[in-house]
């Protein structure tokens, strides 16, 4: 998997193609399920640095999968699930009103809203109630 790095820091989904935070996370979430996140990637090298910088800097508003492309809500999880255990790199800005300004918010948002419950974001609970009843975390 370590051929599938791109030149910017993020993890492409197979090699030759773009960084995308999915594949970034999928990878970085393998080394820790393997128990070798911190020999392949220890605390202060260039690598991890280099790695949690591209995963900062898919954050505007909201978040998005790839360099230049839309925000998306469900890149909430991908970045924020890949950033949560390692770093507390995350912009410091109100992710619930960002995940409801994405023009079309059941897309993704289920699992959106999973995440904030996980990583313990107040009134998650509550906004996946009033977007669909019946889904549970």
């Amino acid at each position: 998997m370590q051929g599938w790095e791109t030149y910017d820091g993020g993890f492409a989904q197979m090699p030759g193609l773009e960084a995308h935070a999915g594949g970034t996370y999928c990878y970085l979430a393998s080394l820790h399920l393997l128990g070798c996140l911190d020999e392949v990637l220890p605390s202060e090298s260039q690598a991890r640095r280099r790695i949690i910088r591209w995963l900062v800097n898919l954050q505007t508003e909201g978040f998005h999968g790839r360099i230049g492309k839309p925000d998306d809500s469900c890149y909430t999880f991908w970045v924020g699930a890949s950033l949560h255990d390692w770093t507390n790199c995350m912009k410091k800005l109100d992710v619930r009103r960002d995940v409801k300004d994405v023009e079309d918010i059941l897309i993704g948002s289920k699992d959106t809203w999973c995440y904030l419950m996980a990583v313990g974001y107040s009134g998650a609970e509550e906004e996946l109630s009033a977007i669909k009843s019946d889904v549970h975390c």
